[in-house]
């Protein structure tokens, strides 16, 4: 005959939580930290390419600009002419 053992049941409150602790608010600063400076040179070239250079030649590079716009972004093909590069061929 076997006798079945109540098994202690875990506190509603606690289960998957972990303590905030001063190591972990620190390590989490820590992180924050690293993303932001990890992205803030992505971010500023996206915005920085999204100025017109006559915007960014006018005030300078650390200026809020006065329109941003995608004309940067245009195909190359519709305003350049295409030569061929003798540097590769053979005459």
């Amino acid at each position: 005959m076997s006798v079945a053992v109540p098994i202690p049941r875990r506190v509603a409150t606690a289960v998957g939580r972990r303590s905030l602790t001063p190591g972990r608010i620190a390590l989490h600063a820590f992180l924050i930290a690293v993303c932001a400076a990890w992205l803030f040179p992505l971010l500023w070239a996206i915005f920085t390419s999204l100025r017109p250079i006559s915007d960014t030649a006018h005030h300078g590079y650390l200026s809020w600009p006065s329109q941003l716009d995608f004309t940067n972004y245009r195909p190359t093909s519709l305003t350049t002419t295409r030569t061929r590069s003798t540097s590769w061929s053979r005459a």
